[in-house]
């Protein structure tokens, strides 16, 4: 359940961080958003592995093969969907 969670709070932590530049006079939003964003997520994961950690005394199969595969389409969807020509001609068609 926590992974599931975490996989779909991406869009709410990104339109956190773009109050966050009123606040402490930090850059633009949409840099701030993109780099803050990924470390959040990570974070959140390790927070989920730190916690079975501590009251399973290891990390359970389900938090180790959902952390990866989380982080994995992650990737795959930023780095080889988004970058592609499909990708990037799929986005221009929803406009």
């Amino acid at each position: 359940m926590l992974l599931a969670s975490i996989s779909i709070i991406s869009p709410a932590i990104s339109r956190m961080w773009r109050w966050v530049p009123q606040w402490s006079g930090l850059g633009s939003t949409t840099a701030l958003s993109t780099s803050m964003t990924p470390g959040v997520l990570l974070l959140l994961l390790a927070g989920l592995a730190l916690n079975d950690r501590i009251s399973l005394k290891r990390i359970h199969p389900a938090t180790l093969f959902g952390g990866h595969f989380f982080i994995a389409v992650r990737l795959i969807a930023t780095f080889v969907i988004a970058d592609s020509e499909f990708g990037q001609s799929f986005v221009n068609g929803l406009e």
